[in-house]
């Protein structure tokens, strides 16, 4: 279940509930074409181009809302049975719009940001791949 809490005198608010089967994920993506490849930054600059005027018209509060239902997207996607598919791919690359326009709208650096928590690999052990014993990312 995925709660979020928009303003601070709401309560959490249930967005949806939605199993998802992980079964059969492939292997770590190797970039075959890297000059196909643009960074993170310049990702979120032609977002920012493209989007930003009605990004910040909708508010923070209205393009968080279109996050939420991208990544609602994203896993019926994930839980359809067809890995890679050129629906998939599209919703993967919606919520990281999604996300780029937020960071835009509160000024920060994606690339920049990304860099600083997981340039050594694992924030939490520095080693890549990850070598902590722990179950889960919540110390992180």
């Amino acid at each position: 279940m995925l709660t979020a809490k928009i303003l601070d005198n709401d309560p959490p608010t249930c967005i949806f509930i939605y199993g998802i089967d992980m079964i059969g994920a492939a292997g770590p993506l190797k970039n075959a074409k890297p000059e196909t490849d643009f960074g993170l930054r310049e990702f979120q600059q032609i977002i920012e181009a493209t989007y930003f005027e009605k990004d910040s018209a909708r508010g923070l509060e209205g393009s968080f809302m279109w996050l939420v239902e991208e990544v609602g997207e994203l896993a019926r996607t994930l839980n359809s049975g067809d890995p890679n598919s050129a629906e998939e791919q599209a919703e993967f690359a919606d919520v990281l719009a999604w996300v780029a326009s937020l960071a835009s709208l509160r000024g920060i650096d994606l690339a920049l940001c990304v860099r600083e928590k997981y340039g050594s690999g694992c924030p939490r052990c520095k080693n890549s791949p990850c070598q902590c014993q722990h179950r889960s990312g919540e110390d992180l």
